[in-house]
């Protein structure tokens, strides 16, 4: 596969599945003959961003380098089948104590963790793409210097596996980012309280939209979009219609119609 979306079974029984271009596997997932998984996002035909899991049970959810976790979370199983969930930095996993540590000079010193560090590690916050909702009280700052001054760029890792990479306020997603899911897709541009409002969303199925996004959904922009009759939109869109404007749609049994869609 050149440019597309599809599936590739190896010779020993393990498969890709997902979008190429240029000749290079780009998103999706492959599974290999020893149980061991990958979804998220390639480069080079580097494994870069997403979720590995060991058939073991082990998991590991975050950036990747060199074929292994450099910033991220993880769920670790040991011998004896105990799960132990790690956190990782630069490569490395930092120790219990060095988290309650952390933890500990925050409050003591009044300050949000996200303003001390350039990374941080919030296992008590849900995210949806669309929204960022606080659940964790000790993370608080106060509302005086929350106003005079914004969170520094920062790598956060959620505990569902999502990671967000880039300019934050008030604990909140800010400025120009990359949010990247477990799932594979990833949300990047620029983002307005937890919003992405204009850039670039992608998807495992090929899926790819860019322009100017309200509500989570592409307003006016372009990209490729697979349908769920299995057709493939290439276009563009306006006024968050899916296609609206010049585009052509290629069917699956690789007829094409192009043309102004309304």
């Amino acid at each position: 596969i050149w440019n597309g979306s599809g599936v590739f079974t190896r010779t020993d029984g393990g498969t890709w599945d997902g979008h190429w271009q240029e000749g290079e596997f780009v998103r999706g997932k492959m599974t290999f003959s020893d149980g061991k998984t990958l979804q998220g996002e390639w480069k080079n035909n580097v494994f870069t961003n997403g979720r590995m899991a060991l058939a073991n049970g082990s998991w590991y959810n975050g950036t990747f380098h060199q074929g292994k976790l450099f910033n991220g979370t993880a769920g670790i199983l040991n011998n004896t089948g105990v799960l132990y969930q790690r956190v990782c930095e630069e490569g490395r996993f930092l120790s219990e104590q060095e988290l309650r540590g952390r933890v500990q000079q925050a409050q003591k010193d009044s300050i949000s963790p996200t303003q001390r560090s350039k990374r941080l590690v919030t296992k008590d916050i849900a995210l949806r793409p669309d929204k960022l909702q606080k659940v964790n009280e000790s993370t608080k700052t106060s509302k005086a210097h929350q106003r005079s001054q914004s969170d520094k760029p920062t790598v956060i890792t959620f505990k569902n596996g999502n990671v967000y990479e880039g300019e934050c306020v008030k604990m909140k997603m800010h400025g120009q980012g990359r949010l990247t899911t477990p799932n594979g897709s990833t949300w990047e541009g620029r983002f307005d309280s937890n919003k992405l409002v204009h850039g670039t969303v992608s998807f495992l199925d090929g899926t790819r939209l860019t322009g100017e996004f309200k509500e989570g959904k592409l307003w006016n922009g372009s990209g490729v979009m697979v349908l769920r009759d299995g057709n493939v939109y290439e276009g563009a869109i306006a006024e968050g219609k899916k296609r609206h404007g010049l585009g052509k749609i290629t069917s699956a049994d690789g007829r094409i119609q192009e043309g102004e869609f309304k």
